[in-house]
């Protein structure tokens, strides 16, 4: 049993979907199969049977999950203690990156490049759930981390940032809702329609929520998908509404047919920056790193092919 078979099971049991489950942590469907049998061969019990082409938890998958969650976090937790207790000197940096993103992957490529020309230098990279962001933001105010990735509309006075970007989420409506023939929607303007999100307990989804809640009410929501595609269709069929930054959605604009792009009134503005304790801002090779990570994600950003 490993911490990734576990991160594979939570991750095929939370979606139903081998296939779906490899798109969220970018394995190989195959990858994923393989790491599943694997543990369902340490423990010597089956986990899920197949039924009409989907996985369907047994009883003792249903059991397992929720001590599977646990032992995860536990075990990460561990994994990260013994690999920053080793990246402790002067030469190591200890990132934490939130979220199985495609801007996370481009941020461990580039690190990776960072290492190919500064050899002497470690850096040990670590991925946060969306939903583990205090977790995150903790472990850099107590030096468990040196620098961090992730959302925010707010500065906070005991963080050092090095913003990548600044831009207000925009809402994609369907061509067939009626709000799509206003100009500028009001946050208000949506207070009964479903809302699609990333996640229940994600951070993007939580600044949302806040936001709707300054307006005056709380949002509906009804749909959690990252699948661009499905969120496409549900969109296309006027079943819900998302909101995305407005290159994420000029970048998958193949799949959002049906689709109008509206500006929502008072903008919510959300940051994407990599985030250090104030007391670590003019550290020599942190400094080096974040001037060789910000620049080149801008550039990957703008040109993403």
């Amino acid at each position: 049993m490993t911490v990734q078979y576990l991160r594979y099971f939570i991750e095929i049991y939370r979606t139903g979907s081998v296939y779906q489950a490899a798109k969220n942590l970018f394995v190989t469907p195959q990858g994923i199969s393989r790491g599943l049998k694997q543990l369902e061969k340490s423990i010597h019990l089956p986990l899920f049977i197949h039924k009409q082409n989907k996985l369907t938890p047994t009883d003792f998958g249903n059991a397992f999950y929720s001590r599977a969650v646990i032992a995860y976090k536990s075990l990460e937790d561990l994994e990260v203690f013994a690999s920053n207790y080793l990246l402790s000197g002067e030469n190591s940096i200890r990132i934490g990156l939130m979220g199985y993103s495609r801007t996370s992957y481009m941020i461990l490529s580039l690190i990776e490049n960072f290492q190919k020309e500064n050899p002497e230098v470690l850096i040990n990279t670590t991925f946060y759930e969306q939903s583990q962001h205090n977790l995150l933001t903790m472990k850099i105010l107590n030096g468990e981390l040196d620098v961090g990735w992730c959302y925010h509309t707010k500065i906070d006075p005991a963080f050092a940032y090095s913003t990548v970007k600044n831009a207000p989420l925009k809402c994609l409506i369907s061509s067939d809702n009626p709000l799509s023939q206003k100009d500028i929607l009001n946050w208000s303007d949506l207070e009964d329609e479903p809302f699609i999100f990333s996640g229940k307990n994600d951070l993007l989804p939580m600044l949302i929520r806040k936001h709707c809640l300054q307006c005056g009410f709380k949002p509906y929501d009804k749909f959690f998908s990252t699948d661009s595609s499905f969120v496409s269709q549900l969109v296309a069929r006027n079943h819900g509404v998302a909101f995305l930054y407005e290159d994420q959605i000029n970048r998958n604009r193949h799949f959002y047919k049906n689709a109008a792009i509206k500006s929502v009134h008072p903008e919510l503005l959300v940051q994407l920056s990599f985030i250090l304790n104030k007391e670590k801002e003019n550290a020599p090779l942190i400094k080096r790193l974040l001037a060789y990570l910000t620049p080149g994600l801008k550039q990957l950003e703008s040109n993403p092919d």
